[in-house]
């Protein structure tokens, strides 16, 4: 990690979105620089298999269909995300110029309400270390990503995420291979501890850094 960003620096002559596209979204044309991670390649592949378990079907019948209108869909995984909207079923984040997000996330047993801001990590090479879609912006990815990562963060005491995660590409992250079970709550989730976490701090530290139940 090189730099951070708001989207307001990075996005020229653009004015940033939560959600353009509503229908579909590419997760895989603009992010093969960020394959090389594990963490990054399980966050993109879960996203896309909860979205394939509860809209498959419905997206299959709506490309049969000639109706033109936009498919009911059950789970939109910009939904988890609040800003300047009432928190109901259905609602649509939009853009907060001052930053702040609240993503709703389920973790160890209830859903959790993680808080995060829009700074976006870059590298020397000014690419993106963030999930996009092909629409740059379009900030949902990159705000799910971020409270996702936030989450896995509990995993490292004495290390930022961010740096390890692309020092170390052959990380093992808390949250690899069951990423879809925090975007809802019927699907189980395995928490690892690192082994440098002793016995005697593990649920001491877990405490101490557990987000906040959603009320």
């Amino acid at each position: 990690m090189y730099s951070w960003k708001r989207p307001q620096d990075f996005l020229i002559n653009q004015v940033p979105v939560v959600v353009k596209n509503e229908s579909l979204f590419d997760l895989f044309s603009v992010n093969e620089h960020l394959l090389c991670s594990e963490l990054m390649r399980w966050i993109i592949s879960e996203i896309y298999a909860v979205w394939k378990i509860f809209n498959g079907s419905v997206m299959s019948n709506n490309f049969k269909g000639t109706t033109g209108e936009p498919p009911l869909l059950f789970w939109k995984p910009w939904e988890h995300i609040y800003s300047l909207c009432k928190a109901v079923k259905g609602h649509m984040p939009l853009y907060n110029s001052y930053g702040k997000y609240v993503v709703k996330l389920y973790w160890m047993g209830c859903w959790r309400k993680i808080t995060i801001d829009d700074f976006m990590p870059f590298d020397e090479d000014n690419n993106l270390l963030l999930p996009a879609t092909t629409c740059e912006f379009e900030l949902w990815p990159m705000l799910l990503s971020k409270a996702i990562i936030k989450l896995a963060n509990i995993e490292y005491v004495e290390c930022g995420i961010i740096n390890h995660l692309y020092k170390n590409k052959k990380a093992n992250h808390s949250i690899n291979n069951h990423t879809s079970s925090i975007f809802h709550s019927c699907i189980y989730l395995k928490i690892n501890l690192r082994s440098f976490l002793s016995k005697q701090c593990k649920f001491s530290y877990i405490k101490m850094n557990m987000p906040k139940p959603v009320i």
